[in-house]
């Protein structure tokens, strides 16, 4: 099959495609056919050997994917051949098949399509933790989003809107902005061309007083 290929450390244009053994499964395992894989900053940072988890090269990289179920294990019974189902394994997405211990895998959304299952759980497991865990945010509080524009910020403005919170979207182009509105965001600022602290006292009618630093955003509680 083919695969992308880290065979030493740098940068991701340096990932070549190359041919590799199929995977074999084991007993508790699944061998899926990969649809769509996710691209994330920790795959960037994975194959540059800058993450706080080395892998020893040669390795397939690829943290996010979703596909279809070729063939499971004797002792697997909650999966069969033609399942559509997502994962995130940290590393081996991106590949024609992947082999999964049946734990790892998880049913798709019948109204879910390959690309939005590919690109779902990490950004969007980040986002509830920061902001249900961490930030305890309830119905009617504001939430404010550094770097909507990207994968964890999309994921926290689709969180945020469904925990009934208020969104202030900042990002750094109209571009990106645009997005962040089609995705629900109430209120946008361009830090690029406008005066974040200003534009959140005017969209909130109070200064910023607490600040919690959530995992790849900003959660922001304003006084209400």
């Amino acid at each position: 099959m083919k695969a992308v290929l880290c065979t030493e450390y740098g940068a991701p244009e340096e990932l070549r495609v190359q041919e590799v053994p199929d995977p074999e499964i084991s007993a508790d395992q699944v061998l899926v056919r990969v649809h769509a894989a996710g691209v994330n900053f920790v795959d960037a940072l994975l194959v540059a050997g800058l993450y706080q988890v080395k892998i020893p090269p040669p390795f397939i990289p690829g943290g996010d994917l979703s596909g279809t179920v070729i063939a499971v294990g004797d002792s697997v019974r909650d999966f069969e051949p033609g399942d559509r189902v997502l994962a995130s394994p940290g590393i081996g997405a991106y590949a024609e098949k992947i082999a999964l211990h049946r734990s790892q895998l998880a049913h798709m959304p019948g109204n879910m399509d390959f690309e939005a299952a590919a690109v779902f759980l990490q950004a969007h497991m980040t986002a509830y933790f920061a902001l249900k865990t961490r930030g305890r945010i309830t119905e009617g509080e504001t939430v404010l989003v550094l770097g909507a524009g990207g994968g964890t910020g999309t994921a926290a403005i689709q969180v945020a809107r469904a925990l009934g919170a208020r969104v202030i979207a900042a990002a750094s182009s109209a571009e990106k902005l645009a997005a962040c509105r089609e995705l629900g965001a109430d209120v946008l600022v361009d830090y690029g061309a406008q005066d974040l602290r200003a534009e959140l006292k005017a969209a909130t009618g109070a200064p910023v007083v607490e600040t919690v630093r959530g995992i790849g955003f900003l959660i922001s509680e304003t006084v209400r």
